[in-house]
């Protein structure tokens, strides 16, 4: 499987794109990276997904937009953390909390008399989602790119 770091990756997959797509690729990432700024600073709303988002768009437009991206030191910090994924004391934490309220949720069904398939329902689903939090594995390492280019 060939892996290649973001500089490689323009090299090796050159941008066959018009001028115009690629400037409407690189309008999409600004865009997207500004939703990524409105997620720091608003509390609930996502920052690591838009800037996931502007990262592929830069991909396709302009790689170097999305190596500036890559060694940003704010928004670089949310790339490798969906690169190397969650630590295992934030998926502890995470599992705690999930099963703590999928447990009164089910306390509290059980106690108005809810037909027994929907606790059983959400404690099955509360064990799916913690063992697959738990035993995913971590992403790739630092500078490995997805095996294709981006490019289309």
């Amino acid at each position: 499987m060939l892996r290649l770091g973001i500089n490689e990756q323009a090299r090796v997959c050159p941008l066959r794109r018009h001028p115009v797509a690629r400037a409407i690729w690189v309008s999409i990432g600004f865009s997207l990276l500004a939703l990524g700024v409105v997620g720091i600073l608003v509390p609930g709303w996502p920052t690591t997904i838009f800037v996931l988002l502007a990262f592929g768009s830069f991909l396709r437009g302009e790689p170097r937009l999305a190596r500036w991206l890559n060694r940003h030191p704010v928004f670089g910090r949310f790339l490798r953390m969906a690169r190397h994924g969650m630590p295992l004391s934030a998926k502890l934490v995470t599992l705690a909390v999930m099963w703590a309220s999928a447990g009164a949720s089910v306390w509290w069904m059980l106690s108005r008399e809810e037909p027994l398939a929907l606790p059983a329902a959400m404690t099955v689903a509360a064990l799916t989602v913690g063992s697959v939090v738990l035993l995913r594995h971590k992403g790739q390492s630092e500078g490995e790119a997805p095996e294709s280019c981006g490019h289309a």
